[in-house]
């Protein structure tokens, strides 16, 4: 009786559920996963308890998760987001200068040549660069760079 509650089938979904959590929260970079996998856990021990209701289980899942999310969670987020990163890769081109070497605005995209690698360029609306000037980068979104026109310092 004892070998068929703990290998039952909703201990085994409730066993794959945190490993799977465990190895997704491994790899990323975000504290995401894991208080699913404090709810699961919390749902496991309910069930080899003795608690054979898998609606209950389901509900202590979700609330134990929902609340370590929303409460912990938050605070995490709020602690570990640090202001003063570096920022890396793309991110790191935001509010530098690019050369634009094809027209672009609002409805039409252009080209812009920035540390030696040619991206798309667009402006948001009633912005326009043209071939030759010098645009600075104020957004990236996927492979896009948004860019308005450098001002000329007199």
């Amino acid at each position: 009786m004892i070998y068929t509650t703990i290998l039952s089938a909703i201990n085994i979904i409730w066993i794959a559920l945190i490993v799977a959590t465990i190895v997704i929260e491994l790899s990323t970079e975000e504290l995401d996963c894991i208080w699913f996998t404090a709810g699961a856990i919390v749902a496991l021990i309910a069930s080899l308890c003795g608690l054979e209701s898998i609606a209950i289980q389901v509900t202590i899942f979700v609330v134990v998760s929902g609340v370590l999310l929303f409460t912990i969670g938050r605070w995490a987020r709020v602690k570990f987001n640090d202001k003063n990163s570096i920022p890396t890769n793309i991110e790191a081109a935001i509010g530098r200068e690019i050369q634009v070497i094809k027209d672009a605005d609002h409805f039409n995209y252009g080209e812009g040549k920035y540390d030696g690698i040619i991206y798309t360029l667009t402006c948001h609306e009633g912005e326009e660069v043209k071939a030759g000037d010098i645009a600075i980068v104020t957004e990236v979104s996927g492979n896009k760079f948004y860019v308005k026109k450098k001002e000329e310092t007199k």
